[in-house]
């Protein structure tokens, strides 16, 4: 949308704010170069903007860029390939996290639903895998797992075995949608070196 007028998204706004103090200016600079805009910090914005991206789907960027998990990215399955898989195989599943719960009645079990660039995967852990991985499970914005698909019918889920933790020095910096709670972020900024807090 910026590109066709000619300026990158920051270059739009510089001049949309500078606009109204025009008229007081003696000159006008409109030379600031501005750095070019990262992927991922582009759909940041997009995500800040419009609660989604205007661009690729941030999974796909984080596995072509910014690949964090100590599994190659090639053994992870898409979303939209789990029906043709049998049932009680291993997957391993990457996405961002949309929805976690855990209704009372489901006996300690813990039901997470990520999304990646094809699709959506429905992950289940049960009471001793979730306390073994609930640091991550509850607090990172992309789950990176291995589990057995369970199928019925035309569904399907997983059933998670292992949670994956990044690498040592790498971070997904998450993004909130809005201002909504810590269950529906979504990491879309830069994997960055940092202390593991």
């Amino acid at each position: 949308l910026f590109t066709e007028a000619g300026d990158s998204r920051s270059q739009a706004l510089w001049k949309s704010e500078a606009a109204p103090y025009q008229p007081m200016l003696d000159e006008v600079d409109d030379s600031i170069d501005w750095e070019p805009e990262a992927r991922l910090e582009s759909i940041q914005k997009d995500f800040r903007a419009f609660k989604t991206s205007l661009k690729k789907h941030p999974v796909a960027v984080i596995k072509q860029e910014q690949w964090p998990y100590p599994v190659a990215v090639e053994k992870f399955t898409l979303a939209n390939r789990l029906i043709e898989l049998p049932a009680d195989k291993d997957i391993f599943a990457f996405g961002m996290v949309l929805v976690k719960q855990s209704p009372g009645s489901a006996k300690g079990m813990v039901f997470v639903t990520l999304e990646d660039e094809t699709g959506f995967f429905n992950l289940a852990f049960t009471p001793q895998i979730y306390s073994r991985f609930y640091r991550l499970v509850d607090h990172q914005p992309f789950l990176s797992v291995v589990g057995r698909l369970q199928k019925v019918d035309e569904s399907h889920s997983i059933l998670v075995k292992r949670v994956f933790d990044f690498e040592s020095g790498a971070n997904l910096l998450p993004l909130r949608r809005d201002d909504q709670a810590i269950d529906n972020e979504v990491a879309v900024e830069l994997i960055k070196p940092r202390a593991f807090h």
